[in-house]
């Protein structure tokens, strides 16, 4: 930032531009920027946004705490940082909740973020998500996407699927309980 580079541990979209946001305030209060990269590498991400979990051989980025569209394709898009070569990514999503009237075109809208990023196996999970499931039917897309509506069930498949190396990426609204697919797993 301003020539001068801020190491961060956890890298998303959306926490890279917080990072913005607190370097502006902190210059404008007069904080050094040695002074700010030393307090921003002492943070620790909060349970559920984006934490990296490694389990069983492969990769688990627990973005469980809640979910909505931007933060959603934010997610995504933040897989680009994982080699495509040796890791298979695996998004596991559950609805996005409180979205008011453009819910439906929100959930079938992340179907072209999924396919951008090159996304090739999908997990979703609620009646929102029906939404996404039936528009990528009536498509011709080379994506592997399995629809539930019960959480047993998709943890249960989710287990038999996962591989070494794979990268799992996990979000939904608060209420979905996205966190019990994590344990499921585990």
């Amino acid at each position: 930032i301003n020539n001068f580079p801020i190491t961060t541990p956890h890298l998303t979209d959306n926490l890279a531009k917080n990072i913005l946001c607190s370097f502006a305030l902190a210059s404008e209060l007069g904080i050094k920027p040695a002074i700010f990269e030393k307090r921003i590498n002492s943070f620790s991400l909060p349970e559920g946004r984006g934490n990296i979990v490694n389990k069983n051989q492969y990769l688990i980025i627990n973005d469980t705490y809640n979910s909505n569209y931007s933060s959603t394709i934010s997610g995504i898009e933040s897989l680009k940082s994982f080699p495509d070569s040796k890791n298979r990514k695996i998004v596991v999503l559950g609805d996005m909740l409180e979205l008011g009237e453009k819910a439906k075109d929100f959930h079938i809208g992340i179907l072209d973020y999924l396919i951008k990023n090159n996304i090739k196996n999908v997990f979703i999970y609620g009646e929102l998500m029906r939404n996404l499931y039936e528009s990528s039917l009536n498509k011709d897309i080379d994506i592997n996407i399995f629809y539930f509506t019960n959480q047993d069930k998709l943890i249960k498949k989710l287990k038999t699927y996962i591989a070494k190396n794979d990268i799992i990426y996990i979000k939904g609204s608060r209420s979905m309980k996205m966190e019990n697919i994590i344990k499921g797993i585990c």
